[in-house]
């Protein structure tokens, strides 16, 4: 609770700021304390809800690693830290989401901010893999470009959502 409400707080503060609007994220620190299991997904999500802020897209918190856009929109923010190399695996409740933010902690380097908008997810939700209610994303770095593995489908590369938070209210 104490992390939730931490997090509520840094929300709160960058939605009164008046902020300008544009389609990325201003650049990033890497998080450079870590803290130990679940609050370190706590600190990754709450820098990208203040990155977001500061853009202008102000997100209300549901429930779990769901929350809210401006027009309703149900957004998933999933975090995943570094298990292999270039390689993250992330999971949201199958059907709590209309888009999803992938948020990919490298060992070391900024985390990778990826915004899949809701057309993305309704064209290849139905191939995601699935497991205990989730939707399982598979995310990659290959060659100099991030990819999302689909199942039965070629691995979509998705460098264009990389940073794109505005495109999630849309």
């Amino acid at each position: 609770m104490d992390d939730i409400d931490a997090e509520a707080r840094t929300v709160l503060a960058f939605s009164s700021s008046g902020t300008s609007q544009s389609d990325r994220l201003t650049p990033h620190l890497p998080v450079a304390e870590k803290v130990p299991g679940r609050a370190h997904g706590v600190q990754i999500r709450s820098g990208f809800l203040e990155r977001a802020a500061k853009v202008g897209l102000v997100f209300r918190h549901q429930r779990g690693a769901i929350y809210s856009t401006p027009s309703g929109r149900r957004v998933g923010i999933a975090v995943a830290t570094e298990r292999k190399p270039n390689r993250w695996f992330l999971g949201l409740g199958e059907d709590d989401f209309d888009a999803a933010v992938l948020l990919c902690a490298p060992d070391a380097g900024n985390v990778i901010d990826i915004c899949l908008p809701q057309r993305f997810v309704a064209q290849h939700k139905r191939y995601f893999s699935r497991s205990g209610g989730q939707i399982k994303f598979n995310v990659a770095r290959r060659g100099g470009h991030t990819v999302v593995k689909i199942p039965t489908q070629a691995a979509e590369q998705v460098d264009q959502f990389i940073e794109a938070v505005i495109g999630l209210d849309r």
